[in-house]
């Protein structure tokens, strides 16, 4: 089996998608977006690219929604979000136009008798359904907070996460309990958190990421967001996150991750450095003193962006279709994606 590279023959992307996917690009090197915007800016993506190929070119569908997943990864290579976006949407297409994957030629089916213009309205409609399932991640995610929040709990987080936020919004509603903020030294972001979560009168106490484990004793659940889900139900989460889950396995502390099921990707972690990026130490050692001394230059300092987290320090995935271990993620999987579309370029 070869692989094509959509560089190597005429862009199937027209004009206006090549506008949008630029502006997508740029949004994604800058990280201005949050996971859930970068799904829903690429399936408009997906809809324009599916609404311009031509009734006559149905056959070029699956092709130009691959370039479309190329493009965006090439990007920012490691927009697994984005990827699993385009996999979804790969699924669909399968579906409705019958793709015998056990065929190596990967030939259509059956298109003598389907009528072309419903097989792309069909795909259409089908992407309209996972935008809607998009706009319900965040209440069906929240709506599951009473059942693992209680009152007079010690609960402990890590940076910030929208779905976290809104998570113990949610419970504090009908629940007094108190949350422990590692601020995340690398942005600050557990601030921001801090700031919302008080606002809303609830008990908050900010510390530095070196606390944690000297706090873990007194916790009774720690709750982080997470930016990837992995096919084997680890998760990618912010750097730091990993020492916190660390400690939480050694204190027998419960630690559920929320986050929704865009984020869930069929990749294995077979490489872990290969699955983020590695910043500047200088966003760690912030004294500029120290930059040009002879011993700190001969220091070699790691600084990822990222934090792997193996499923067997998690206890429970907070998703927006339930609560479930790890090990149950491999049926989601099924769900979601095809196995030929793990990777993303077009077999031939």
């Amino acid at each position: 089996m070869s692989y094509r590279s959509s560089t190597s023959s005429a862009s199937l992307l027209g004009k206006e998608t090549r506008r949008a996917l630029s502006y997508l690009q740029q949004e994604l090197r800058e990280e201005k977006l949050s996971g859930w915007r970068v799904a829903k800016e690429t399936l408009r993506l997906l809809r324009i690219v599916i609404s311009s190929v031509s009734s006559s070119g149905l056959d070029k569908v699956e092709e130009a929604v691959r370039e479309l997943g190329q493009e965006l990864t090439r990007g920012y290579p490691r927009c697994f979000v984005a990827e699993n976006m385009t996999r979804r949407v790969l699924k669909v297409i399968h579906e409705e136009t019958s793709l015998d994957t056990s065929d190596p030629g990967r030939q259509l089916l059956g298109r003598s008798v389907k009528n072309v213009k419903a097989v792309k309205s069909n795909i259409l409609e089908a992407i309209n359904e996972i935008e809607d399932e998009l706009d319900t991640v965040l209440p069906n995610i929240t709506e599951q907070s009473l059942e693992h929040i209680h009152s007079n709990e010690v609960l402990l987080t890590f940076g910030y996460s929208q779905s976290v936020e809104e998570f113990l919004k949610s419970a504090a509603e009908k629940r007094h309990f108190e949350v422990i903020i590692a601020e995340c030294e690398l942005d600050y972001s557990g601030h921001r958190l801090a700031k919302s979560l008080s606002e809303e009168n609830v008990d908050v106490t900010l510390i530095s990421d070196a606390a944690v484990v000297a706090l873990m004793s007194r916790v009774h659940k720690v709750i982080i967001g997470a930016q990837a889900i992995m096919a084997d139900g680890s998760v990618l989460a912010a750097s730091g996150t990993f020492m916190m889950a660390a400690a939480a396995k050694h204190y027998a502390v419960p630690l559920v991750i929320c986050a929704g099921l865009h984020k869930l990707t069929p990749l294995f972690p077979h490489h872990p450095d290969n699955l983020y990026d590695m910043l500047s130490p200088c966003q760690v050692v912030q004294n500029p003193k120290v930059w040009n001394e002879t011993w700190f230059r001969q220091l070699e300092m790691s600084c990822p962006r990222l934090d792997l987290i193996p499923s067997p320090y998690i206890r429970l995935l907070v998703t927006n279709s339930g609560g479930f271990s790890p090990s149950y993620v491999y049926r989601i999987l099924n769900e979601f994606y095809d196995e030929i579309d793990t990777c993303l370029k077009y077999s031939s």
